[in-house]
């Protein structure tokens, strides 16, 4: 799809996954400590952020822009379930990608 779209001239933004859970807020906890999620998502954070300077493509980086202190959660409020950021969460990135597309 990249190729393709670097055919026809289309700039492709590529976003990381954000953090994963949320600590120290009782509204938004950690259902299954897992510490997979956390691995895999910065395993793949990784591949996108490489397989964008490799490419030529710009990414825009929801992960740092939404997490907490660690590193690994959503930071507080910014999530409204440890998955799924929230109207506060959008409005950053909204911000962020709207930056890297100027």
């Amino acid at each position: 799809m990249v190729q393709t779209a670097q055919h026809y001239g289309i700039k492709v933004v590529i976003g990381t996954i954000p953090s994963w859970g949320c600590s120290n807020d009782p509204y938004c906890g950690l259902s299954v400590v897992d510490k997979t999620h956390y691995v895999r998502i910065v395993e793949l954070n990784n591949f996108l952020k490489t397989f964008a300077l490799e490419h030529g493509v710009t990414i825009v980086d929801y992960h740092t822009v939404l997490e907490d202190a660690t590193g690994l959660h959503y930071a507080q409020g910014l999530a409204v379930d440890g998955i799924h950021p929230s109207s506060q969460g959008f409005v950053l990135m909204t911000s962020a990608v709207t930056a890297a597309v100027e």
